[in-house]
């Protein structure tokens, strides 16, 4: 099988955009792009994990690359839930978050730090956080190499 290299800034078609409230999503191969306005509410994470819980039936693993374009917050049931969500996964994958807001850090960094403390280290994957979206996909290919041993999912050709 050819392997053909990812451009180090994938454009996501708008079209493959799929609403979600305030904010939006796509499936890009092995990577769910989220794009998120305000507060993400406990339905609309379960819908956003529904589409990680696929990629990861797909590619063994599953990454995320979100975008927030106006501050982040969640409600107390959906930071639970996700919480219940890792419990008894070991999930593999990074995610990308694209805000040089330190609230908006702060934020998944808690959340992330929390499920880490609760259900053991190496339980959510990885997290990283990038000012700019050309930083956030490069560092989504060096995490493919490092863990995977190639830049692009398997099976793409």
């Amino acid at each position: 099988m050819k392997s053909v290299a990812l451009p180090t800034e994938p454009v996501v078609d708008a079209a493959r955009f799929t609403h979600l409230g305030k904010h939006r999503f796509a499936v890009h191969l092995d990577t769910l792009v989220v794009e998120i306005k305000g507060n993400v509410s406990l339905t609309e994470i379960q819908v956003l994990f529904a589409h990680q819980d696929k990629i990861n039936a797909k590619y063994g693993y599953a990454n995320s690359f979100v975008r927030s374009a106006a501050g982040v917050s969640m409600s107390s049931d959906a930071r639970r839930w996700i919480g219940e969500w890792h419990h008894g996964k070991k999930p593999i994958g990074i995610c990308i978050i694209v805000d040089d807001n330190p609230v908006t850090r702060m934020v998944f960094m808690v959340l992330h730090r929390a499920v880490s403390v609760l259900l053991g280290s190496g339980t959510t994957g990885e997290i990283a956080f990038v000012a700019s979206e050309t930083a956030g996909w490069q560092s989504l290919r060096t995490w493919r190499l490092r863990k995977l041993g190639h830049a692009e999912p398997l099976g793409v050709s």
